[in-house]
């Protein structure tokens, strides 16, 4: 057999995407075993399919604990995504997340995903789960039940990532987070998160698409629907102080991003900033910036890569301002921006006329829309804001 050199074998297995194959690299020789575990092992996925049965897996501690798995495991993915009522798994919620107690078996780990529960049917009222169980054999999908399930599994998880933490030092470097529900939750007031947090190079979090319907008469738009959850978040973003990328994607009522909780934050190292499904409202004084465009400008000075998706400007702003200021603005103050990525482009959409890209007005029932239906004068002039946008650009090209 012809031996080559374990590089130019990391190299080759590098190109491999496919997992099965990568299995059957393993059955070579105990000595290619070896060189190919770093690669299969290197993440591993939880997931609780609906009507399984953990009896029938290997126990996690286990795997945790098994010499030629956990040093190569660089990340690991809770994910609860598919999981709602009535699989059988929520009847024990603690004990679905005990796999949680053995994260710091793998030493060599850097990335932790969790995709929370989607679709939840819990209502949008301010109201605390404190310590309650789920009752299972009790709980009815379609009533006023504030503890859900999906409740209970953020909740849990999230005080489990505090107790590991304060227990064995816990920390990774990223942290994604999928499918948040915009509602308060007491284990993201856990003791250990604030602590935890500091460590955080990147975090990804991504808001859970609100379930207006539950509640009969229910208004997104009211302050107290999202209080509770942006004074829970807060606190936590606010720890985060070696943050290098931040990721934030809204819900479809794009809404907190006007906040005051915004001129809060600064994190003295960051370096990439994406934000997606943002509204942005001008309630600021004559002469400022709203909250993000202002937290943005904050991190001028470490700031290298920025992008906005589907952002929109609130038409109906107290205090009218347009994409061509903001690019205007950024040009002349981002010195350090490298790359900068802003779509779809401002304007009305070639193949829909009525929409109108960049600009949005409020719709209580299905959140902001980008369809222009008034008759009047357009929101801004598309033509000067694609030329501000294109003059940043040719500016970023010559850096």
């Amino acid at each position: 057999m012809v031996h080559l050199s374990t590089e130019l074998d990391h190299a080759i297995l590098r190109g491999v995407r496919h997992k099965p194959t990568l299995k059957q690299c393993r059955l070579v020789s105990k000595l290619f075993e070896a060189v190919v575990a770093p690669f299969i092992w290197q993440t591993l996925r939880i997931v609780h399919p609906s009507g399984s049965s953990s009896s029938q897996r290997i126990p996690f501690e286990t795997i945790s604990k098994a010499d030629h798995i956990s040093p190569y495991v660089k990340s690991i993915d809770f994910d609860a995504a598919i999981v709602k009522f009535p699989d059988p798994v929520l009847k024990d919620i603690p004990g679905m997340v005990d796999v949680f107690s053995h994260f710091q078996n793998f030493r060599n780990l850097e990335t932790l995903y969790i995709h929370f529960p989607r679709n939840s049917m819990e209502t949008l009222a301010v109201v605390e789960e404190e310590d309650e169980e789920f009752d299972f054999d009790g709980y009815d999908p379609y009533g006023d039940e504030h503890v859900t399930p999906e409740r209970k599994i953020r909740t849990e998880v999230f005080k489990k990532i505090s107790q590991i933490h304060l227990e064995h030092g816990f920390t990774v470097s990223t942290l994604v987070i999928q499918d948040l529900y915009p509602v308060p939750h007491t284990g993201m007031r856990a003791e250990g998160l604030p602590s935890f947090m500091k460590s955080l190079q990147k975090l990804v979090v991504s808001v859970s698409e609100v379930n207006a319907d539950v509640e009969t008469g229910a208004d997104p738009t009211a302050d107290e629907f999202y209080s509770g959850f942006k004074a829970d978040l807060a606190p936590l973003l606010s720890a985060a102080m070696e943050l290098r990328a931040l990721e934030y994607e809204g819900d479809q009522f794009a809404h907190g991003f006007y906040d005051s909780h915004w001129d809060s934050f600064t994190f003295p190292h960051l370096e990439s900033l994406s934000l997606e499904n943002v509204a942005i409202r001008n309630d600021s004084p004559a002469g400022s910036w709203p909250p993000v465009i202002h937290f943005i400008l904050r991190h001028r000075e470490t700031l290298q890569q920025l992008h906005l998706g589907n952002c929109i400007i609130d038409s109906e702003s107290p205090i009218p301002f347009t994409w061509r200021e903001v690019f205007s603005v950024f040009k002349e103050r981002m010195k350090n921006l490298r790359e900068f990525t802003f779509t779809p482009l401002p304007g009305r959409d070639e193949d829909d006329p009525d929409c109108f890209s960049g600009y949005g007005w409020w719709d209580t029932e299905g959140g902001y829309s980008e369809y222009f239906t008034g008759d009047g004068e357009e929101p801004a002039d598309a033509m000067a804001d694609r030329e501000s946008l294109q003059a940043l650009q040719m500016q970023l090209e010559q850096r």
